[in-house]
């Protein structure tokens, strides 16, 4: 139960949205949020001019690259704790 825990409280970042003002306290995911909705407003704009679509592919990398950092550490541990993993999905199933 504490792994599945850490895990979700790791990825989360809904509370911190709704209780959070100061910027400097706010959780790594709130910031890989930011990107994911400031390029979805240039997309459609980016269509038409070329320097714009050039920077556009550059903030996509940087974007993807986020999100791999901050994913890095779950895929980390994953494989050393797979079996409890696997184990705490396996105890609720069995029936009788």
């Amino acid at each position: 139960m504490i792994l599945l825990y850490s895990v979700g409280h790791w990825n989360s970042y809904f509370s911190a949205l709704i209780y959070l003002s100061d910027r400097g306290m706010y959780p790594l995911q709130l910031f890989l949020r930011e990107p994911l909705v400031q390029n979805q407003t240039f997309e459609t704009i980016a269509y038409f001019n070329e320097d714009l679509t050039k920077r556009m592919m550059e903030a996509e990398a940087i974007k993807y690259a986020a999100v791999i950092v901050a994913n890095l550490p779950v895929l980390l541990l994953y494989p050393f704790l797979q079996k409890y993993f696997a184990k705490g999905m396996l105890v609720g199933a069995i029936k009788g």
